[in-house]
């Protein structure tokens, strides 16, 4: 807002003040050189690289470009009614793959901080997701994801390999990285190991009750 009063307020003055009738047509030239050399600049970002790639530069190892491929496969492979959780802060997971969380606990920053309800809401969500059977349980290695620190309670943790163990199949594997990323799907999951330390896990219900 004020660069853009600025702006008016430049060409005001340069009309009344400086050049007459010739202010305005010179002010408006110089406005657009200023904003062809920030579109030059930014010429990358702003038309040469995708989306995809604009993503991985700004946001990785944050699996944006990875979501709509993980919940096309988890859609593809599910009912409507089908719940699904995810253990990391990725809820665009939901939107993408239309199926609805299996807790109310969509990010995981609020289990992780250093505060007095941190270890009640990580007991909540187990209770949650264990009373909900999600058809798919999603789990992002990934640091941000997460935001852990020495300080964060590890109940969740503890939970969460014996919870799969029992109940799930490993299904899926990404394994992200800065170029691209690969995903593993079906049998060839079980025995895949991740080259890199990001990565995600997608783990299908194998156990009714």
């Amino acid at each position: 807002m004020l660069a853009g009063l600025g702006i008016t307020k430049g060409i005001a003055f340069a009309t009344t003040k400086w050049l007459g009738a010739w202010g305005g047509a010179i002010s408006v030239v110089v406005l657009l050189a200023v904003l062809c050399q920030g579109c030059w600049v930014e010429r990358a970002y702003l038309f040469q690289r995708t989306p995809t790639e604009v993503s991985r530069d700004r946001y990785f190892p944050n699996p944006f470009a990875e979501s709509s491929e993980i919940a096309r496969y988890i859609e593809a492979n599910s009912a409507a009614i089908d719940k699904v959780a995810i253990l990391g802060s990725e809820p665009q997971l939901f939107f993408y793959s239309n199926r609805k969380s299996a807790t109310g606990h969509i990010y995981m920053y609020g289990l992780m901080e250093q505060q007095p309800y941190a270890k009640a809401m990580q007991r909540e969500m187990i209770v949650e997701i264990e009373a909900a059977r999600p058809l798919y349980l999603v789990f992002v290695n990934v640091d941000y994801s997460w935001q852990f620190t020495n300080s964060s309670p590890t109940l969740i943790f503890q939970w969460v390999d014996d919870y799969l163990d029992a109940s799930y199949r490993l299904t899926g594997v990404v394994d992200i990285g800065w170029d691209h990323s690969r995903f593993v799907w079906g049998d060839t999951a079980t025995t895949y190991t991740p080259l890199s330390k990001n990565f995600i896990t997608v783990w299908r219900r194998v156990r009714s009750f």
